[in-house]
């Protein structure tokens, strides 16, 4: 069975507080997968294709700006949409 879920990469260092909004995209139909920081999602990346990615920009260790061009690099069809 091919699964034809949209897939979010949800990365945020306090993931566990969002739960609720997780759950939410879960029965709204996406597939969400976490990750506490910006070096496992990047790790992940390496891996898996997704869709979307939410990103804390303040994490401890590399902040989600810092990593911001080697996500974008890792997952190049999800647009940024980052302005200064």
């Amino acid at each position: 069975m091919v699964d034809n879920k949209q897939k979010i990469l949800w990365i945020d260092d306090e993931i566990n507080l969002l739960k609720p909004h997780i759950q939410f995209l879960e029965n709204k139909g996406f597939q969400v997968i976490s990750s506490y920081s910006a070096v496992e999602a990047i790790e992940l990346l390496k891996k898996e294709q997704v869709d979307l990615i939410f990103l804390d920009e303040q994490m401890p260790g590399v902040s989600g700006l810092e990593s911001l061009d080697q996500i974008t690099e890792l997952a190049p069809s999800c647009d940024n949409g980052y302005k200064e």
